[in-house]
């Protein structure tokens, strides 16, 4: 109702007084007040932005800067995930859907530097971004599920550098390979079994200033279409995209400035003022900067199979450890 509100009248009515005029007459009120006190939103249209001068950051990602300025060289804000993957994989189309995601994204090729002492958005070409490929296949069961393990603490933990693009990593690993098993059986006189499959291991990790959770959603969903595509010879079923979030940061940065923001910055220090800081009885006294410590946690992995026959993904996925 407040989006309906703002695109009909063009101005920003406050949540609270969905309750404070529960009827049509009291709604209605309201909104010829706000129309009397001039606070108009006047929000423009999302569209395409001119890119001839530098590009800000939106105030989400100036955040994030802001932190990364206190705190370099921190890996609290990384995002990471690990796909294991079953099947008659074509590594070579997965590879290729990867660096087509970030041929689309221009946020995933961005870098962050200071220019006239503001932070700016720096867009680079998709050939800054290569997959690390490694094969473990040969290491015994045991010593590849260690090395798996280190591999993805190790990529988590490893913080990004905010002006090097692009803030995204990606590593594929191959666990185990049929071809070395079934030379082992023969070798051994053993026979090997018809289930067997070769397994990798996709690590990706983001910095949260390019990426977050619903994103990383958008990813996977591409990364299916494409790899699907791909892998049968097919070229991309993907649209170009409208949109970009550089587009999204000069337009935030467009209409929310002057009056209006000091409108907005105004509300919340009525709001907050007066407030004093929470003390807690805790048992000890806290830090001046809070160590951040990165684990694995098996309940975030999904695990997506492969059929054997051909490589396409099938829609079963399971948790995995």
């Amino acid at each position: 109702m407040i989006s309906r509100i703002r695109a009909e009248f063009q101005i920003e009515i406050p949540l609270k007084s969905l309750f404070e005029a529960p009827t049509v007459a009291a709604m209605a009120a309201q909104i010829a007040q706000l129309q009397r006190e001039n606070q108009h939103v006047a929000t423009p249209p999302l569209v395409p932005m001119s890119r001839e001068s530098a590009i800000p950051l939106s105030f989400a990602q100036q955040r994030l800067w802001f932190i990364d300025q206190m705190e370099p060289a921190n890996a609290a804000y990384n995002i990471p995930l690990a796909l294991r993957l079953s099947g008659d994989l074509n590594a070579e189309a997965l590879v290729r859907s990867l660096q087509e995601i970030v041929n689309r994204h221009e946020i995933l090729r961005t870098s962050f530097v200071v220019q006239d002492e503001q932070p700016v958005q720096i867009i680079h070409s998709a050939d800054t971004f290569q997959v690390r490929q490694l094969n473990i296949s040969e290491l015994v069961a045991s010593a590849r599920d260690t090395l798996i393990k280190q591999l993805a603490l190790e990529d988590a933990q490893r913080p990004f550098d905010l002006t090097e693009a692009p803030l995204m990593r990606a590593t594929l690993v191959r666990c185990s390979d049929p071809r070395l098993q079934s030379t082992a059986s023969e070798s051994s006189g053993s026979e090997a079994l018809d289930e067997q499959e070769s397994e990798f291991v996709l690590l990706l990790t983001m910095h949260h200033i390019v990426s977050d959770g619903w994103s990383m959603g958008v990813l996977l969903r591409e990364l299916s279409v494409l790899y699907h595509a791909y892998s049968h010879g097919k070229p991309s079923p993907l649209s170009n995209l409208a949109i970009q979030y550089a587009d999204v940061a000069l337009w935030e940065r467009s209409w929310l400035h002057g009056d209006l923001m000091d409108y907005h910055l105004n509300y919340w220090k009525q709001q907050l003022s007066g407030f004093t800081s929470l003390q807690l009885p805790t048992d000890r006294p806290g830090r001046r900067c809070q160590p951040v410590m990165v684990r694995p946690i098996s309940s975030l992995c999904r695990q997506r199979s492969l059929k054997r026959s051909r490589p396409s993904a099938s829609k079963r996925e399971r948790p995995c450890s």
